[in-house]
């Protein structure tokens, strides 16, 4: 834990999923939430950290304040990231005979220590977007009952296919799902050689701050 703190550390060589909240400084372990993951391929296994988690060569990293990319060794997948204070940009580019692209959303992932008493989301194909929220508590802020998340997200262009899983039961396809365990995964067309890429607002607040946060930072 006294090297993964914030999640990140640099001797390592895999990556267990991209995380939107972290914590530096506070001799604690906390934040690490609402996971993210690219995937080349996608079967029941690959809901959780141990089945989407990629090696990855030190060489492709690359990083600067409020920009990193990395590519990931399983699929070949070009990462790159965009921070802003309550946000991300994510960009997801594929090898191109690659026909189709998954995204997976974890919104149980956390660091060591932590727990995700509950989540819940919804997604709106026609729009593009998909709204929730999450509860937890780490290892700091389980001192005083935990937190929310709560998150905005659109994708750039529409995806073809969404499942859905929630603890224990394999993904199934839909919209919505809550409790615990949660996670829904996202899959797209790569044909026209575009990118997957997406917008994430988040908010400690409310979801129409989440939204907010998105359209402002992110327009």
């Amino acid at each position: 834990n006294f090297l993964h703190y914030s999640g990140y550390w640099a001797e390592d060589d895999y990556i267990q999923g991209f995380s939107h909240l972290h914590a530096h400084g506070t001799g604690a372990t906390d934040y690490g939430v609402l996971g993210v993951m690219p995937l080349d391929v996608f079967d029941a296994s690959r809901t959780t950290q141990s089945g989407y988690e990629s090696h990855f060569d030190k060489s492709t990293e690359v990083a600067s304040p409020g920009y990193y990319a990395v590519t990931l060794d399983r699929g070949s997948i070009r990462t790159e990231i965009t921070a802003t204070a309550h946000g991300a940009h994510h960009r997801y580019t594929y090898p191109k005979e690659t026909a189709e692209g998954h995204v997976v959303f974890d919104l149980d992932h956390h660091l060591n220590g932590g727990e995700v008493t509950y989540a819940e989301f919804t997604l709106e194909p026609l729009a593009q977007r998909i709204t929730g929220t999450l509860h937890h508590n780490g290892g700091m802020s389980d001192g005083f009952g935990g937190y929310d998340v709560f998150f905005d997200i659109v994708t750039r262009a529409p995806w073809a296919k969404s499942r859905v899983f929630s603890g224990s039961a394999a993904p199934v396809e839909g919209t919505t799902a809550s409790g615990d365990k949660v996670g829904f995964v996202l899959s797209f067309d790569l044909t026209s050689g575009m990118p997957i890429e997406m917008q994430v607002g988040i908010s400690l607040v409310s979801l129409e701050n989440a939204s907010a946060n998105r359209q402002t930072e992110l327009p």
